[in-house]
């Protein structure tokens, strides 16, 4: 299963992989695009910790 829906997006960070699932839809209407993951996992220095 993993197999088949695994997709490379494009994200502001570099490339990530993700799992998604297309469904095709009538003539004239838009696909619909399901994406799971894809989020980077990197660490912001500069964050502000409120309590």
């Amino acid at each position: 299963m993993a197999r088949a829906f695994k997709a490379t997006i494009s994200t502001p960070v570099g490339p990530r992989i993700c799992f998604e699932a297309v469904v095709q839809r009538d003539a004239g209407r838009k696909l619909l695009i399901a994406r799971f993951g894809g989020i980077p996992l990197i660490r912001k220095r500069t964050a502000v910790l409120t309590d």
